[in-house]
């Protein structure tokens, strides 16, 4: 969460967790207490204590660097020894009104022309204190590019032909940002519509830097409170446009630590420093139960296995289709192994002492949480990028 008034006693979330045993979803309340940074569970139908209150740092030694009051809103999910609890709703109307004017959302869409500077582009969102709650690579069709231009104009323009153009021409990037404001933040991040003005009067914003033209001019986005409400319902609640994937590279999954630190933009920096491109883009919450499916191979192979399903069901993963520029042949084969390379060693401190130039060396912590995933064996590529992108939700 991007800001919790630290003078307000206690805050109040209804969440569930699902009983895998029972195979039943059950209703809990956790109230949160952001002054010692502290929570407490009640089974919500039994009206009886499930967990007393105990501090968030000691509950996941895997995620204990980042298990603080602020990761819990709705929409997240919480890892309490062992159990992934989703946070569906504030529990009571003080709770609402305190934290929801700080976690407002904004939508935008990068239009293909900057999907090469999504990495600066996301940095500057993450530096000006837009944290990205959502995000999916999409390819529109015309009618659904129209759809989604018509609800920002009050009549039909003769530039609607040009619009829909430049947003339908290659993949598009949608996303969702939360944040104090976020709305108007992300207008004045983005500068004005056209980038000739912005350049001229807001050189600092994200038009002024990478707009080319009224119409290739970085980004659409929601400029109100309800067609952010839609987008956001249309692209990521209700799942009606589905991810883009051309299933011609390797699968990397950047872990949930390096989300939470704000460091997607700068692996992907990384990946485009070293030739290569990132052709699908999805941020997903993974179900501890689709997690284990993933990580299966790993089972009984790897002492780690239990912690890195912790892991990766610790915050949001991004997933990411990668293929190497080297060769003038998309060759899924040669990009897995030209970024096993990139990535370097599953251990970051051997990583930072043998190839301190690789991603697990720059932004790894440890064994576990050692920043991306990446396919281990060619012969998987197409399986992992099948799940990630089409199977699991």
């Amino acid at each position: 969460m991007s800001n919790m008034c630290p003078e307000f006693e206690r805050y109040s979330f209804k969440a569930n967790w699902f009983q895998k045993e029972a195979d039943m979803c059950r209703p809990f309340i956790i109230n949160v207490f952001p002054k010692d940074n502290s929570v407490e569970i009640f089974d919500e139908r039994s009206r009886k204590m499930f967990m007393r209150r105990s501090p968030l740092d000691t509950l996941n030694a895997v995620n204990h660097e980042r298990a603080t009051s602020k990761q819990i809103y709705v929409g997240a999910k919480l890892n309490i020894f062992g159990r992934q609890f989703d946070i569906t709703d504030y529990a009571d109307d003080v709770t609402k009104f305190k934290l929801s004017s700080h976690r407002e959302s904004a939508f935008c869409l990068l239009k293909p022309h900057a999907i090469p500077f999504t990495d600066k582009i996301l940095n500057q969102f993450r530096d000006e204190r837009l944290t990205i709650g959502n995000c999916k690579m999409v390819q529109l069709d015309r009618d659904c590019a129209s759809r989604l231009l018509m609800q920002e104009m009050a009549d039909v323009s003769p530039t609607l032909p040009d619009l829909v153009e430049s947003i339908t021409q290659g993949p598009a990037l949608a996303l969702e940002l939360f944040g104090q404001n976020a709305i108007r933040k992300l207008l004045d991040i983005l500068g004005p519509d056209n980038p000739d003005d912005a350049k001229e009067l807001c050189p600092n914003s994200i038009r002024a830097k990478y707009g080319m033209s009224l119409f290739k001019n970085v980004a659409f986005c929601s400029k109100s409170a309800a067609s952010t409400e839609v987008n956001i319902r249309f692209f990521f609640t209700e799942y009606q446009v589905e991810p883009y994937v051309t299933m011609n590279g390797t699968l990397a999954i950047v872990k949930p630590h390096a989300v939470l630190d704000g460091k997607l933009g700068d692996i992907i920096s990384i990946i485009y420093e070293n030739n290569f491109r990132v052709t699908a883009m999805k941020m997903m919450y993974m179900e501890r139960g689709n997690c284990e499916e993933f990580l299966e191979v790993y089972k009984g192979v790897a002492p780690e296995y239990n912690k890195m399903v912790l892991e990766f069901i610790s915050g949001p993963t991004v997933g990411l289709e990668i293929i190497s520029c080297d060769s003038h042949i998309e060759s899924p084969t040669k990009s897995h192994c030209d970024f096993r390379n990139l990535c370097g060693p599953s251990d970051p401190e051997i990583a930072r002492r043998i190839r301190p130039r690789t991603i697990r060396a720059k932004f790894g912590t440890n064994l576990i949480q050692n920043a991306i995933h990446c396919t281990d064996l060619p012969d998987d590529i197409e399986l992992e990028l099948n799940r990630f992108f089409k199977v699991f939700h």
